[in-house]
């Protein structure tokens, strides 16, 4: 003892104990004080206190309250709480919540908590939040959220969401303001540039200097819609979204009464594709492979009872197209079309008509019906 300090090597406290500092290791059934400094251990069977510094171990069955900062390991049953900042280790059965900055692993049955930046890695069965930056890695049953940037993961099975992405996002739903690497997941979004990729059904951004692979890809920079008309009598409208080298396609057509008895008066088509362009400013080549189905009424009826009946007649079809850009959002093309069909698979449709070339493969026969087509970009 020191004045009215108690400085202790080894602290056996019947139920509540209160010592000035700790040298060594303090042990109690139910709470532990400690004013100034730990450095050792503090065993408690509910809760430590410790308004100074920690080098060393908090253990108790129900809280750890640090607010000094903490090197070492911080366990409870129920949570563990750090004002300053804190290195290395906390677990904690509910939640962890640290005012300041983390060094360190956090894990915890529920969430966790970090008011500034968190450098290495959270864990918890419900969510993480970081109020600032983090560098490392978050995993979470349900979502992570990071106010600032990433540099690192974020793996959730619900939600992702971080200012700026150095690294990738895992969820059904990734949200960020810039990416530099991946998001995977059903829905990606990203308000500016994503240089990397997009993996997911549906991909939302300013801009990807990458790829982006989903079904639906809306990205400023490369959205587009565009006309055309092939030889055989099609007038066909499509918008094309991704970027100037990977896109996807949602079209549709009608046959065009020209007097000619090539196609049904009320024939029409429609069709989903992905494709790959090659920019030659102001050129462009585009190749593009879609599933193809026609209706033999150009009728919203008629296409609806083709649809529920579950009798769906796809066939793939590839474009081929070549085309300049000559005003800043406007384009002209042209190329050739190949409605095919696959022998004993796929169906032959009015679409399948004119000069035809077979390309025999080992299991099967690939016949396809060769087109010209010109039209408009926008």
């Amino acid at each position: 003892q020191v004045g009215a300090r108690i400085i202790s090597n080894f602290s056996l406290n019947l139920l509540i104990g209160q010592t000035y500092a700790v040298y060594g290791a303090e042990v109690s059934p139910l709470i532990n004080i400690t004013t100034h400094e730990v450095a050792g251990a503090q065993i408690a069977g509910v809760g430590n206190i410790l308004t100074g510094d920690l080098t060393g171990a908090q253990v108790a069955g129900v809280f750890n309250i640090g607010r000094g900062r903490s090197l070492g390991y911080m366990g409870a049953g129920v949570f563990n709480m750090s004002e300053a900042p804190s290195s290395f280790l906390q677990t904690a059965g509910v939640f962890n919540l640290s005012a300041s900055s983390h060094n360190g692993l956090q894990a915890a049955g529920i969430f966790n908590l970090v008011g500034a930046d968190l450098n290495g890695a959270h864990a918890a069965g419900v969510f993480n939040i970081v109020d600032q930056d983090v560098h490392g890695a978050q995993a979470a049953g349900v979502f992570n959220i990071v106010s600032g940037s990433l540099d690192g993961a974020q793996v959730a099975s619900v939600f992702n969401s971080a200012s700026s992405v150095a690294g990738v996002q895992i969820a059904l739903v990734n949200h960020a303001k810039r990416v530099n690497g991946s998001q995977i997941g059903l829905v990606n979004i990203t308000d500016g540039v994503v240089k990397g990729t997009q993996i997911g059904l549906i991909n939302v951004a300013e801009d990807v200097r990458g790829i982006p692979l989903g079904l639906i890809n809306i990205i400023d920079s490369g959205f587009h819609v565009s006309a055309w008309y092939s030889e055989l009598g099609m007038a066909y409208f499509g918008v094309q979204s991704g970027n100037e080298f990977f896109y996807t396609l949602f079209y549709g057509g009608a046959a065009v009464d020209t007097g000619s008895e090539i196609l049904p008066p009320q024939l029409a088509a429609a069709g989903i594709g992905l494709g790959l362009g090659l920019p030659l400013r102001p050129f462009y080549i585009n190749a593009d492979v879609s599933a193809k189905q026609v209706f033999e009424e150009f009728s919203t009826q008629a296409i609806v009872d083709s649809y529920s009946s579950a009798e769906l007649a796809l066939f793939p079809s590839l474009r081929i197209t070549a085309g300049v850009r000559i005003f800043d959002k406007l384009a002209v093309f042209a190329g050739v079309m190949l409605d095919s069909t696959i022998t004993g698979m796929t169906p032959t449709t009015p679409l399948h008509t004119g000069q035809e070339y077979t390309l025999s493969f080992r299991d099967f026969d690939l016949v396809v019906y060769p087109k010209l087509f010109a039209g408009i970009r926008l």
